[in-house]
């Protein structure tokens, strides 16, 4: 098990990939977030560009 002090003197790189995906699954349910991943995926797939 590490100690804080490995902890905080680990080194720590951001992630700089912009390409990711997000969905609010607040409020959803499990079936309106699956059908709003597919959805994305979909665009994706077809070539278009996803803010």
């Amino acid at each position: 098990m590490p100690t804080w002090q490995h902890v905080i003197e680990r080194e720590y790189h951001e992630w700089q990939d912009n390409n990711r995906l997000v969905i609010d699954t607040a409020g959803k349910t499990i079936e309106q977030s699956q059908k709003e991943l597919i959805s994305v995926l979909e665009l994706e797939h077809q070539g278009f560009v996803t803010a």
